[in-house]
């Protein structure tokens, strides 16, 4: 009962208006990325203009470690899961070792402030673990939590603040970098980076209730018997939120004017599909939703200067209102500032898979050896 009170609460805050779905989509979007604002947006521009290879190298590096400083505690999180891990796998007596050397770490250590931490890691923790080894010679599970708690090591020793600030004051010494920042000061900059970064994660409401939920339903909280749904959701959120997909995943669950519905969007915004030499840039996105009482729908969009082709595969109920779609859509399109090219109304089949519509998924499964 307690756990269908916290549902209701979430479908009250999803309730909006038509008007107001636009302002919501848009946080989604700003959330679903951590390389989001100005200085990002300035750094894909110093990219897309550069011609000098060391200083892509060093703006990517600078990704890096800023990526792995903003997450030095959810990193150090992750070394105490693997130290536990491990000690649920040891003999007792070495188990209790391990856990007094797990005492040591500081799990309060503000972001980038990873040197005390990683003294013990690295003097007192890796060699307790080399001497286990050498003398047990086990092959068995320890040697997969040691192999991760090693990746996790490596990363928490690049998410030292000062080694961002380096590869900060690295990039500013070129100058199309700065004649547009000028002289700023590489301590207060980083500063103020964790800053927005640990505003961005708090002002998502919306995002912290569903994972919440999904926390307490994996507990068991609402009834062992939908353990398995509640698993199944956050597997499919993981998997779409994976590095392996390059895409923006977006996903909405609305109750817009009293309809529920449920949309995913996946956004490529520099699809090269039979992109050829200087060609405009173009981005693609497939947009799945489901109507309660209506059905299930695929809409692809493919967007280049401002102009729009769309194919939108839908129940065959929805079929004989096709004019008035085709209507509807090009007049919301150009509402907004876009013209349309080529609209198509079909009956949907079966649902459209993700490569179907990105094939360079594949591509890179293709080409990329992960185990790297």
């Amino acid at each position: 009962e307690n756990f269908a009170e916290e549902i209701s609460r979430f479908l009250e805050m999803i309730k909006l208006s038509k008007e107001a779905l636009g302002g919501h989509l848009k946080s989604q979007a700003e959330g679903a990325t951590k390389f989001s604002g100005a200085f990002f947006d300035f750094l894909r521009g110093a990219l897309a203009q550069s011609n000098s290879s060391e200083l892509n190298f060093k703006i990517l590096d600078l990704l890096k470690k800023y990526n792995d400083f903003t997450s030095s505690k959810h990193i150090l999180n992750s070394i105490v899961i693997d130290l536990s891990n491990l000690s649920k796998s040891l003999p007792k007596s070495y188990s209790v070792q391990l856990l007094e050397i797990t005492k040591l770490l500081d799990q309060n250590a503000k972001p980038g402030d990873v040197s005390k931490n990683l003294e013990i890691l690295k003097k007192e923790m890796i060699p307790f673990l080399s001497k286990y080894i050498s003398y047990t010679n086990d092959f068995g599970r320890v040697r997969d939590f040691i192999s991760s708690l090693m990746l996790n090591i490596a990363r928490y020793e690049n998410a030292n603040k000062n080694g961002f600030i380096d590869a900060f004051e690295g990039i500013m010494n070129y100058n199309v970098i700065k004649d547009k920042l000028g002289n700023i000061d590489s301590q207060t900059f980083a500063d103020v980076l964790i800053q927005m970064h640990g505003a961005d994660g708090k002002g998502n409401e919306y995002n912290q209730k569903l994972i919440d939920i999904l926390e307490r339903g994996i507990k068991g909280e609402a009834g062992y018997e939908n353990i398995d749904m509640f698993k199944g959701i956050l597997s499919s959120m993981l998997l779409n939120e994976s590095v392996y997909v390059p895409l923006l995943h977006m996903t909405l669950p609305l109750n817009v004017d009293g309809t529920m519905m449920f949309s995913e969007l996946w956004i490529d915004p520099d699809d090269e599909e039979g992109k050829t030499g200087e060609d405009e840039r173009k981005a693609k996105l497939l947009i799945k939703f489901d109507i309660k009482d209506v059905g299930f729908f695929d809409l692809i969009i493919l967007h280049s200067k401002g102009k729009i082709d769309m194919q939108l595969f839908c129940p065959e109920k929805v079929l004989a209102m096709d004019k008035g779609i085709r209507a509807g859509l090009t007049e919301i399109m150009e509402r907004n500032g876009l013209a349309i090219k080529s609209i198509s109304v079909e009956k949907s089949k079966a649902p459209i898979s993700i490569s179907e519509v990105f094939p360079k998924i594949y591509e890179r499964k293709n080409t990329v050896n992960v185990k790297i």
